[in-house]
């Protein structure tokens, strides 16, 4: 038992020649995502020679594993959480039974490795989310146990569990955001591995991943080693962060093709500095009026949400439509914080929205060559918690 770990959220370049623009105006939005998502595959396979030992793994697993984010798509799935206040001495015993989700065409060896590593319950006095403490649960056979210690009679607890399996993929309950003060301090953060010494650049280098929620919105964030940024002169780059989420159910079985479905927000901070590096092109004639508006949003702010799905469809006008409501909630230094509403996610039946955090650079300023960076573990986030007050019945 102890303080919570502190939360690190808290407190146009002209083309001049006919050749590149014929060239430019056939590029879609489709091709834009497409190739942004193709090349975070195969350039990650060759960025993963570079860091060929960068654990203690074996080289079976490294098989799967690159630049930091591992091809393992099964995850710790929460079945059962359990709270039993005692009146002796008013704490309270908090027992959670875990289950190895996984997919069908997934072999059997991913299963079996994506074992319970460690698990938590952090958990909050009075609302005092700025002193959030936590507990280091004692697990066995999948079956978590840890006390909450006792309190004065009437005091109101709230608690969630997140725990870690061995390829460092999170499932957590999420606190709610219910005000904006408490937003920062309410985040669940995960930390991400080791960026192998020099690979990634500051800007780029994911430190954290972080998630909370309300009645409404899916909070969502990171941070980076050094400082959001939208790249550079000289030599010439161009800065990409995206936040890939989607909600897992029977239906959406992951592989490694369509590990990057469901919903994206891309943010290219270069688009604030006035200059579209050529995505100005995007060919949006015979649109919507509203796609339209989100495309000029995009070129105005360097914000959009697409849905991959519909993009991998060829229905690129209805994949900027996806009513994400997206909002800026931070973005500071080394830190972004954005929500979306939680209406866009469909019908929520009690299952966690996986989410994933990537970075990439563009080296050129004409031409849309991408070369992935950062592409980290998941974090599967429940929307819920757990609440009761010392003296009464819990809610269940």
């Amino acid at each position: 038992m102890g303080s919570d770990h502190r939360n690190p959220f808290s407190g146009k370049s002209n083309l001049t020649t006919d050749l590149l623009m014929a060239h430019f105006h056939r590029i879609t939005f489709l091709l834009i995502v497409s190739m942004c998502f193709v090349m975070f595959l195969q350039l990650s396979v060759a960025a993963s020679t570079i860091a060929d030992d960068w654990d203690d793994w074996d080289e079976e697993e490294e098989d799967h594993c690159f630049t930091g984010m591992c091809l393992h798509y099964s995850f710790l799935e929460i079945r059962d959480v359990a709270f039993e206040p005692t009146e002796a001495d008013r704490s309270c015993h908090v027992s959670v039974e875990f289950a190895i989700a996984g997919f069908p065409e997934r072999d059997s060896r991913d299963i079996a490795k994506s074992k319970l590593e460690s698990a938590t319950i952090h958990y909050v006095v009075n609302d005092d989310f700025q002193n959030r403490r936590r507990s280091e649960m004692k697990c066995a056979d999948m079956v978590c146990r840890a006390d909450i210690p006792g309190f004065p009679e009437g005091t109101q607890i709230t608690f969630v569990i997140s725990a870690t399996n061995a390829f460092g993929h999170m499932t957590t309950e999420l606190f709610r955001a219910d005000t904006p003060q408490n937003l920062h301090n309410a985040l669940i953060a995960m930390p991400h591995k080791d960026d192998f010494g020099e690979f990634h650049p500051d800007d780029l280098d994911v430190l954290h991943s972080v998630a909370a929620f309300d009645d409404g919105r899916l909070y969502m964030g990171y941070s980076v080693q050094g400082a959001i940024s939208p790249g550079s002169d000289a030599p010439p780059s161009m800065n990409m962060y995206g936040i890939a989420f989607r909600t897992i159910d029977d239906e959406n079985e992951l592989t490694m093709f369509n590990a990057f479905s469901g919903i994206f927000w891309i943010y290219f901070p270069g688009m604030t500095e006035g200059e579209s590096q050529g995505l100005n092109l995007i060919n949006t004639d015979g649109w919507q009026e509203e796609a339209i508006k989100e495309i000029d949003n995009f070129r105005r702010t360097g914000h959009i949400v697409v849905d991959m799905d519909k993009i991998m469809q060829k229905q690129v006008q209805q994949s900027v439509l996806t009513h994400a409501d997206e909002r800026v909630e931070m973005c500071d230094g080394g830190t972004f914080i954005g929500s979306v509403s939680r209406a866009m996610l469909g019908p929520e039946i009690g299952n966690p929205v996986r989410i994933s955090i990537m970075t990439a650079s563009n080296d050129s300023k004409e031409l849309f060559t991408p070369i992935p960076y950062d592409s980290p573990t998941y974090m599967y986030a429940y929307l819920r918690n757990h609440k009761y007050s010392v003296g009464a019945d819990p809610e269940k």
